[in-house]
């Protein structure tokens, strides 16, 4: 009885598997888990094959294109930047020229929404929760124009060469700049107005929207939503990002900037182009913004009423 006893206390529970046993099951469950793995891979390559035969193009070969297209962007910026005085005027009007393509080229087509839905639903990207696009390659190119054309503005000012030229072009790269801000600002205002429940309503629309085409990859029954949730959702987007370049580089910058050589009506598009900027960024900061946002929408404003009377000022000298 004794021993019987003590082999009963030695012997485990026939619920508690041995080592050997124990392993065997989790060998089994990685090999289950491999198995779905590759399984699931095999079904997004057959998907990945079907919509690539749809759109035309090999999907990995065009995103790997623009992520090249990015990196080399920013890395001609800053070898300019950081070796300015090496280059030629001519080297310098190129990568302008470079920079100028990669903008417009990005900025036509993020501006074609309903291009860019089409591309989404037949499989394009589809792991986003928003519209394929070139929104990066856009800024980037938009910012290195700006701090480009600003570094040869100020090299030639102080160097005592022709910077006239220079000054006209930067000049209108800064009004488009802004001009560009105030029409997405007004397109949000068309929109929702001031009504800030509206808006909500269209960023949690915007999402819910694109997550269910995201999985069932066909439009929903109500397209006319879908879309001013989208047309809305790009706009503000626009707004947002014009808004820090604007903040972050325009303004700031602006100072370094003479304008006692404009001609007067150049002067007044200026004039013109910074109230209208200062109305939209008014509005943006009630409407679009939280209380987080508030001191950089006061510091802005306060930036560009500054430059706003001494544009003032110095149209009051000329008259």
């Amino acid at each position: 009885l004794i021993i019987f006893f003590f082999l009963m206390i030695r012997r485990p529970p026939r619920s508690t598997q041995s080592r050997s046993s124990a392993a065997s099951d989790v060998y089994k469950r990685q090999i289950q888990d491999r198995r779905k793995s590759d399984n699931e891979k095999e079904s997004l390559a057959i998907v990945r094959r079907r919509n690539e035969k749809v759109l035309g193009f090999q999907i990995d070969k065009c995103v790997c294109q623009c992520v090249v297209q990015l990196l080399m962007t920013n890395a001609l910026r800053e070898g300019v930047e950081h070796h300015f005085e090496k280059l030629t005027p001519e080297l310098i009007e190129r990568v302008l020229q470079i920079m100028q393509h990669t903008y417009n080229f990005a900025k036509g087509f993020n501006q074609e929404i309903e291009l860019r839905k089409v591309l989404w639903i037949n499989g394009f990207m589809c792991d986003l929760k928003h519209l394929p696009g070139l929104l990066k390659q856009e800024i980037e190119g938009l910012t290195s124009l700006i701090a480009i054309r600003f570094k040869y503005y100020q090299y030639n000012k102080q160097h005592g060469k022709e910077y006239r030229d220079q000054l006209d072009t930067l000049t209108r790269l800064l009004l488009h700049v802004m001009d560009r801000f105030e029409e997405a600002v007004k397109q949000v205002n068309e929109i929702c107005g001031h009504d800030k429940e509206l808006i909500n309503q269209l960023r949690k629309l915007a999402s819910e929207e694109v997550r269910a085409v995201n999985l069932e990859r066909e439009i929903q029954e109500n397209t006319d939503r879908l879309s001013k949730a989208l047309h809305y959702h790009e706009r503000e987007r626009d707004s947002n990002n014009l808004k820090s370049i604007i903040c972050s580089n325009i303004l700031l910058k602006f100072n370094q900037i003479d304008f006692s050589e404009v001609s007067n009506e150049v002067l007044e598009n200026i004039s013109q182009c910074l109230n209208k900027t200062s109305s939209s960024l008014t509005y943006a900061k009630e409407v679009l913004s939280d209380a987080s946002q508030e001191a950089s929408f006061i510091e802005a404003l306060s930036l560009l009423n500054g430059h706003i009377e001494k544009i003032k000022q110095l149209q009051e000298q000329r008259n």
